[in-house]
């Protein structure tokens, strides 16, 4: 229905802004078609991952996690950061320019989080490698002892 709108919209404008030239309705036409070419396959594009998304991705916990992400990188930064159904449904963006912004977001996207789990191991590792070389750190030694395991404790600074 916004595809619809956007139409009657641009339209309307060329419409305007040949009123006063006595220009063909079909060169409005023409002009039109080609001006709406790009945006007319991006609505395409568009509505087939909407499709695949609502098949498919709403189960997924990553598209549940990068919908969180979103919604708070769009809270956080308003003017930078526009989810993709925001652009869509509540902008004058062309649709041509809603696909290239969104290829961006989610390639940054999928930047910061590789960043934050390439930051989370590399912490964690060394988090246990000081735990392990700690002289304080406890060894624990299992001995499976019948049909039940016995833990000693023993610390290394004894």
């Amino acid at each position: 229905m916004n595809a619809g709108f956007e139409d009657c919209r641009i339209l309307f404008e060329l419409f305007l802004k040949t009123s006063h030239q006595k220009q063909f309705t079909s060169d409005i036409i023409e002009s039109f078609s080609s001006i709406r070419y790009n945006d007319a396959a991006a609505i395409c594009d568009l509505a087939m991952y909407n499709y695949i998304e609502m098949r498919s991705n709403v189960i997924d916990p990553r598209y549940i996690i990068r919908k969180r992400v979103e919604g708070i990188l769009h809270k956080w930064f308003p003017s930078r950061f526009i989810p993709l159904y925001t652009m869509v449904s509540f902008s004058n963006i062309p649709y041509s320019e809603v696909i290239q912004k969104w290829n961006r977001q989610t390639k940054w996207i999928q930047r910061a989080g590789a960043f934050v789990v390439g930051a989370t191991f590399i912490a964690s590792l060394a988090l246990s490698f000081k735990f392990l070389s700690s002289k304080f750190a406890l060894r624990r030694i299992c001995y499976v002892v019948g049909r039940g395991i016995v833990i000693v404790t023993k610390s290394s600074a004894e």
